[in-house]
């Protein structure tokens, strides 16, 4: 399998299983809040879903960094936002089949962003307007505990409402 039929792969069972709680699952039902009226933080790990990845993927502004974009559309996975998902998906690498699956069993667990020598080294490589995120998501599938640890590739284009980012691809780190 390719790299980027892995990453396809990967990325496309990101359905939340919608009998699971979660935070995120709460905020889509309570608008951010959760049942207990407490304030919930971003599926991404920020504080609130309102100042981290809600502007973004609510379409109120555009992420400024190739992280923020790839923190936006985890959170957009577990929130099943396939339209946003989509929006920012480089035109070509975008998949044309649905990517969000309602019938499959997956609740999205968290996002640890890492800062490691080799994408330090991979950044001062990088073209302008191109950029790295190497991050590990870890989730449940049919209940068995999983890692997705990718080193993302982000172009800078001209898009709807000016030069925004784009996902581009992926590797799978060993």
């Amino acid at each position: 399998m390719t790299t980027s039929s892995r990453l396809s792969h990967s990325w496309r069972v990101a359905a939340l299983d919608a009998g699971e709680a979660t935070p995120a699952a709460d905020m889509a039902d309570n608008g951010g809040m959760s049942k207990s009226k407490t304030p919930v933080g971003c599926p991404c790990g920020g504080p609130s879903f309102a100042t981290c990845c809600g502007p973004f993927i609510e379409g109120k502004a555009l992420p400024e960094t190739a992280e923020q974009l790839m923190r936006s559309r985890y959170s957009a996975y577990t929130l099943q936002n396939e339209p946003y998902l989509l929006s920012t998906w480089h035109e070509s690498t975008r998949p044309t089949e649905p990517i969000i699956h309602q019938d499959e069993k997956l609740q999205w667990l968290g996002l640890e962003v890492k800062s490691a020598l080799r994408l330090r080294q991979r950044k001062a490589e990088a073209q302008p307007n191109e950029d790295f995120v190497e991050f590990v998501a870890r989730l449940r599938v049919n209940g068995r505990g999983q890692r997705l640890h990718e080193l993302s590739r982000f172009l800078r284009e001209p898009g709807a409402g000016g030069l925004r980012w784009f996902y581009v691809d992926g590797e799978f780190p060993e």
